[in-house]
């Protein structure tokens, strides 16, 4: 019952059950900052030129070769996937609080 309780007291009041916080959370805010950024952006790209070559040129590959590759791909295309969308919405990756003065 008391799991119960539980577990309907973290649906009804999310803030309660997030106040705590996760023990994991900041681990995950600095990989979704590294997963981010402009570097992972380059290396993404890379791997993606990289991994399509390697389909296209490499003739023949074993499984486990054609397997690894193909889980390159993916993750590289997932990490530049979001760049992209950030591109389009916007996000410059600068201050928001910057102010340009003029002068006159």
């Amino acid at each position: 019952m008391a799991i119960i309780v539980a577990l309907i007291s973290g649906v009804m009041f999310p803030s309660l059950a997030l106040a705590e916080g996760l023990p994991f959370q900041t681990n995950a805010d600095l990989l979704e900052k590294a997963m981010s950024g402009p570097i992972a952006t380059i290396i993404s790209l890379v791997g993606i030129v990289g991994c399509g070559a390697m389909l296209i040129f490499g003739g023949e590959l074993s499984g486990f070769a054609r397997t690894m590759v193909f889980l390159v791909l993916v993750i590289s295309v997932i990490v530049q996937a979001g760049a992209i969308v950030r591109v389009l919405q916007g996000e410059t990756g600068g201050s928001p609080n910057v102010t340009v003065t003029t002068m006159r």
